[in-house]
């Protein structure tokens, strides 16, 4: 059929046809659009926007960590086994970023420049669970913003120790002054100033600890709004994922609501952390 229409009825013309080159450039642009769209159910699970303000502007090494994976049978974390992961996703970050093929080249110098590691972390809301504890207990509450505090304190005492092994961010290191100058101008006491002000905020990554409000549901079972109660806990996150979200069936409206009130007020808090995936 669409022979017949683009030949006028007359197949036979098609033989008379030239080829052009921007014919050539529309086969090729036809080739990279069909790429896209079986890419498509590969992509993360991200607003459109998002995906695609994060993927032109910055270069991530996204890790994700399950803290049901570290827990016993009563939801208690081993906070041992947790670090020691955590140590190790900070460690082995910079070989996965320099071994990625980034699109284009301004990834290429972003992953080079900030080495950005982003830590997904869920499981939270699955930990009372787990162990038959109310998410309303003041207790269970305060043991699980203890534990979010502890991955964001251990990713950042990894980060220093990774730094102090081997080399300091190399965006922070194009903060030191006396690069470039020489002589009189190459002063050692600004040197000596800089690398103390350095050492109190020395990194080798920029870490990124990911929260979702969501988190905080229990993905195994019925989750309840009294699991609201822990959302204090977004305090702790440098972004927030919006992406997935779980079963809410069985809430009234107003509890729907409210949930995603409180998660907004929090974040508000925290002095609106950069949302890393929206989809309400």
């Amino acid at each position: 059929g669409v022979i017949i229409v683009a030949s006028g009825g007359k197949p036979a013309e098609l033989v008379n046809l030239s080829v052009n080159r921007g014919d050539l450039f529309m086969v090729i642009a036809c080739f990279f659009y069909a790429a896209y769209s079986v890419g498509l159910s590969k992509r993360p699970q991200v607003g459109a926007l998002s995906l695609f303000a994060v993927m032109a502007g910055s270069a991530w090494s996204l890790q994700h960590i399950d803290l049901v994976d570290y827990a016993d049978a009563a939801g208690r974390v081993c906070r041992h086994r947790l670090g020691a992961r955590l140590d190790e996703l900070v460690m082995q970050s910079a070989g996965v970023m320099s071994a990625v093929t980034w699109p284009h080249n301004t990834m290429y110098e972003d992953a080079w420049l900030n080495r950005r590691l982003a830590v997904h972390v869920t499981g939270i809301g699955e930990l009372p669970a787990i162990g038959n504890r109310s998410p309303a207990d003041r207790a269970t509450q305060n043991d699980l913003l203890e534990l979010v505090q502890f991955v964001r304190d251990q990713l950042a005492a990894a980060n220093a120790r990774a730094a102090g092994r081997h080399e300091l961010l190399p965006a922070l290191e194009r903060t030191n002054p006396v690069r470039g100058l020489q002589g009189r101008f190459c002063s050692g006491e600004w040197l000596s100033a800089w690398q103390q002000a350095v050492a109190r905020n020395v990194a080798k990554h920029r870490n990124l600890l990911v929260l979702s409000p969501y988190s905080v549901l229990p993905q195994h079972s019925k989750a309840t709004p009294a699991a609201a109660d822990i959302l204090p806990m977004l305090n702790f996150s440098d972004a927030c994922w919006f992406a997935d979200p779980p079963s809410f069936e069985g809430w009234k409206f107003n509890d729907f609501k409210d949930f995603h009130r409180r998660a907004r007020a929090e974040i508000r808090r925290r002095e609106a952390p950069p949302i890393v995936a929206a989809r309400v």
